[in-house]
C-alpha cells in the first residue's frame, strides 16, 4: 500500500481509474471498507468501459457503501492515517 500511496503522490498517474482500483482493492483485503469503498467510488468515476464500472460497482456493494462522509477520501492524504487502521498489522509494515 505504501509503494501505490507513493506512486500515487508522485501524480504520474493521476486521473487512472486503475490506480484508485489498485488502492481499493489494497483496503478491502486489510479490512478497511471505508477507504475502499472511496477509492472504489474514485474507480468508478473514471472508468471508461461498462464492464469495468459493472466490475467496480459489484466490489463497492461488497464494502457495503461505507464511507460517504466528507472524511473518507481516496488521495495521498486521504483516510490512509494509523486510526483508521484495522490494528491488525499488514497497513503499518506497508507503509
Amino acid at each position: 500500500l505504501g509503494l501505490v500511496e507513493a506512486l500515487e503522490a508522485s501524480g504520474q498517474l493521476a486521473g487512472y481509474h486503475l490506480l484508485a482500483a489498485t488502492k481499493a482493492d489494497m483496503y478491502r483485503r486489510l479490512g478497511r471498507a471505508q477507504e475502499a469503498a472511496a477509492c472504489y467510488r474514485e474507480a468508478l468515476s473514471l472508468a471508461s468501459t461498462d464492464a469495468e464500472r459493472r466490475f467496480l460497482a459489484r466490489r463497492l456493494a461488497e464494502t457495503g457503501g461505507a464511507g460517504s462522509g466528507p472524511e473518507s477520501t481516496c488521495g495521498p492524504e486521504g483516510g490512509s492515517g494509523p486510526e483508521t487502521g484495522s490494528g491488525s498489522g499488514p497497513e503499518t509494515a506497508a507503509g
